[in-house]
């Protein structure tokens, strides 16, 4: 890999891939959490299923001249009808508490008579 490459990812990308290593490094050992307070001490001693859970990523390369930036990018898999309201409205409530309210109002409510947003988002 040469100087001039650089990397993307997401932190929920990153953490997953992280956890897998660690499992793997940690020979999927049980996690210690005695003495750490009196109610994890009847709790089952093993991570949690969706911890476990396998996951995939792509690591794609993204060449811009003779510059190469490579990103890390997560498979979300077969996703459930039912679960895409759930989805969006999960990104929806991220960009709610991450921009300003003016923000959010002029570019992501929807107006009651034209179904669209007072202002399109441009590149």
């Amino acid at each position: 890999m040469d100087n001039d490459s650089k990397y993307m990812m997401s932190t929920s990308t990153v953490t997953s891939l992280m956890s897998h290593v660690y499992y793997a490094m940690a020979n999927y050992k049980s996690p210690h959490f005695n003495g750490l307070t009196q109610s994890y001490d009847s709790e089952p001693m093993k991570f949690m299923i969706s911890q476990r859970k396998p996951n995939t990523i792509f690591l794609r390369q993204i060449r811009k001249g003779n510059k190469s930036v490579y990103a890390v990018d997560g498979d979300s898999g077969f996703t459930e009808q039912t679960n895409l309201v759930l989805l969006k409205m999960g990104k929806y409530m991220e960009k709610m508490f991450t921009t300003e309210s003016d923000f959010f109002n002029d570019y992501f409510v929807l107006d009651l008579q034209t179904n669209k947003p007072k202002k399109q988002l441009t590149k």
